[in-house]
C-alpha cells in the first residue's frame, strides 16, 4: 500500500498504536481511520500475490455450490464457495495465505481449491446471505400466512379520505409490525445507509444502499404498501394522515 502511495508510513504507525490499545485487525483499523478503502486493500493484496479479486456484491452464488461447504466451516475459515467447474471449487477469502484452511477445504469437499480475494465485509455479507435465513425468508412466511383482508387491512388504491383511527388500527396489525421490524433489522445487519421501499407496477421493491450501491433485497405484494408506509411513519413520529407532502423523521 505504501509502494502504491495509498498509505504513508505515519498512517501505519498510528494504526499499529491503535491496534496495541484496542486490538482488532489492522485492515479494519486503517479503513476506520479513513486513510484507505476496503477495495484498495483487496486490490493491493491481489496485485501483490497475483490472485484475482472478486466483487461478491455483484455475484449470485448457486445454492448447489453453497451446499459444498457447511455454514460452520464457512464461518470458521471466513470463506465463501463461489463456483465449481469440474474438479475445481473457487472459494473467496480475505486471507489467501491461510494454507491450512485451503488444504482442509480440499479434504472436506474432495475438490481442488482455487482462491479469489474479497474484503472481510463482503465475505460476512455473503455468508449471511447464503447460509442464514434472513429477512427475505421470514417475510415470505409472514406474507404466506396472510390469507385475506381479515389478517391485514388494505386501503383502496387512490383513496384519499382515511381517518387517523383507521390508519392507527392498520399499523398495529401484527404482520405489518413484524415485516417493518425485519426490513429495518436487515438493513442494520447489512450496514445499509438507506432503505428504499418503492411501489412499482407489479408490487413493492425493497432496496438497500450498501457502500453507495443500491442492492435489491425483496419484492413484496403491493397491497401491503399503505400499511407498511403508515407503520414506518408511526415509528418516525410523522403525521400518518399526510399522504401528499414529503416529511422528515
Amino acid at each position: 500500500l505504501c509502494k502504491k502511495k495509498l498509505l504513508v508510513e505515519n498512517d501505519i504507525k498510528k494504526a499499529l498504536e491503535i491496534q496495541k490499545t484496542r486490538g482488532g485487525k489492522l485492515s479494519d483499523i486503517l479503513v476506520g481511520m479513513g486513510v484507505v478503502s476496503r477495495n484498495d486493500l483487496v486490490s493491493a493484496l491481489s496485485e501483490e500475490l497475483g490472485i484475482p479479486p472478486i466483487d461478491l456484491s455483484r455475484y449470485k452464488i448457486s445454492p448447489d455450490v453453497v451446499s459444498l461447504i457447511s455454514k460452520k466451516v464457512a464461518k470458521n475459515y471466513h470463506v465463501v464457495p463461489v463456483s465449481k467447474m469440474g474438479d475445481f471449487l473457487t472459494v473467496a477469502t480475505a486471507d489467501p495465505l491461510n494454507i491450512f484452511a485451503i488444504d482442509d477445504l480440499a479434504h472436506l469437499t474432495g475438490c481442488k481449491i482455487s482462491v479469489v480475494i474479497a474484503s472481510d465485509k463482503e465475505i460476512d455479507e455473503a455468508i449471511a446471505e447464503c447460509y442464514e435465513a434472513g429477512a427475505h425468508e421470514e417475510i415470505e412466511k409472514i406474507i404466506d400466512g396472510i390469507k385475506g383482508p381479515g389478517n391485514i387491512e388494505v386501503l383502496e388504491e387512490g383513496k384519499e379520505s382515511v381517518s387517523s383511527e383507521q390508519l392507527i388500527k392498520l399499523v398495529q396489525e401484527a404482520p405489518v409490525v413484524k415485516i417493518s421490524n425485519m426490513l429495518l433489522a436487515e438493513g442494520v445487519k447489512l450496514r445499509a445507509s438507506d432503505i428504499l421501499i418503492e411501489p412499482l407496477e407489479g408490487g413493492l421493491r425493497v432496496r438497500y444502499r450498501i457502500d453507495g450501491v443500491l442492492r435489491e433485497a425483496q419484492r413484496l405484494p403491493k397491497r401491503i404498501h399503505p400499511a407498511l408506509v403508515s407503520r414506518l411513519k408511526v415509528m418516525s413520529n410523522l403525521n400518518i394522515a399526510e399522504r401528499r407532502l414529503p416529511q422528515d423523521g
